[in-house]
């Protein structure tokens, strides 16, 4: 998996732009809150199901996600 995939730089930015509304994304991966954290600080890598429901919360292609500096 690229480098990028590993979510710490790609979820602290999307999840910026949710801060106006409350942000329920463990619970629509369904993931642990620590979970999350592992992805955003880049000690864990999401799995492939859950890379397709973050692309699908954010409303972006799962290419973008893996690919695009967000």
């Amino acid at each position: 998996m690229a480098q990028s995939a590993g979510g710490g730089q790609l979820f602290i930015p999307l999840r910026k732009l949710l801060l106006k509304i409350p942000c329920k994304l463990p619970n629509f991966l369904e993931i642990k809150k620590p979970t999350l954290g592992s992805y955003e600080s880049g000690r864990a890598e999401p799995k492939y199901a859950d890379l397709i429901k973050i692309a699908h919360f954010f409303a972006i292609e799962i290419d973008e996600l893996l690919k695009e500096d967000l």
